[in-house]
């Protein structure tokens, strides 16, 4: 009896150890997951605290941009040169014509020795800063000569103004007796006209009057001649100074005869 006794006893303390770790597990279990659900409650009340402020100013993101120099040959970044711009319909190595009506004149105001050997695209902006833009509905005039014919330095040269108030974009072979292609000079309202070269002027004849040229801007062949101001007028007192001269005959006294 007293081996059955103790082996009841022995079972008993068994179940009661297993019963106190179960109670312990499940308490611990329950510590462990309402601190953790604290940590997250708070966690989410720091992060809402430490949440930015937006303002409800308006943007003052357009502000002027400091454009590079027309002379970089580097093409920009900035977000002005990603803008979508009109396609071109024409273009050459010399111009440019787009679908809404604007002429770009490639290398106007620096020269490029090499303007006529790569195709620059005008939607670079380094390209764009170095051209004239001229809108076609403007245009009174539009003047066209052959590169072979054009000889006259006082008229047309490869670079720069000329006495017939045409500032030329560059073209480094204008002046070249083998030059195949045009010279073109457009006339707007202004003191200055835009003169360059074109590879194909039927082509560009024809953009231009489909983009918005006036119906009554004519077509001339040869190039703008100067302003009367500019050319030497003769004076007659000139023609005399440059005439030859007579020489006066001096009489010989011995030969004078006397009384």
């Amino acid at each position: 009896m007293s081996q059955e006794t103790a082996g009841s006893n022995s079972k008993l303390q068994i179940y009661r150890k297993s019963a106190m770790n179960v109670l312990r597990r499940a308490l611990s279990f329950r510590n462990k997951r309402s601190t953790a659900k604290q940590d997250t409650e708070d966690s989410s009340r720091t992060s809402m605290e430490m949440q930015p402020i937006t303002s409800t100013s308006p943007n003052n993101n357009n502000k002027s941009r400091i454009n590079s120099l027309p002379s970089s040959d580097v093409p920009s970044t900035s977000a002005s040169c990603s803008q979508p711009r009109a396609p071109s319909v024409y273009e050459d190595p010399f111009v440019a014509v787009a679908a809404d009506g604007t002429i770009h004149i490639k290398h106007y105001y620096n020269f490029n020795s090499r303007a006529e050997f790569h195709l620059d695209d005008i939607r670079h902006g380094h390209v764009r800063r170095n051209c004239r833009v001229i809108k076609a509905k403007d245009v009174l005039k539009v003047f066209y000569a052959a590169g072979i014919d054009c000889k006259d330095e006082s008229l047309c040269k490869s670079w720069g103004i000329c006495i017939n108030n045409v500032w030329w974009a560059s073209h480094l072979n204008r002046m070249e007796g083998a030059n195949a292609y045009t010279n073109v000079v457009l006339v707007e309202d202004s003191m200055m006209h835009a003169g360059f070269s074109v590879i194909n002027i039927e082509a560009f004849a024809e953009t231009i009057q489909c983009v918005g040229l006036p119906r009554d801007s004519p077509f001339q062949n040869g190039l703008p001649n100067p302003p009367i101001s500019m050319l030497k007028i003769p004076f007659i007192d000139d023609e005399e100074e440059d005439g030859p001269k007579k020489r006066k005959t001096r009489r010989n006294p011995s030969k004078v005869k006397r009384n």
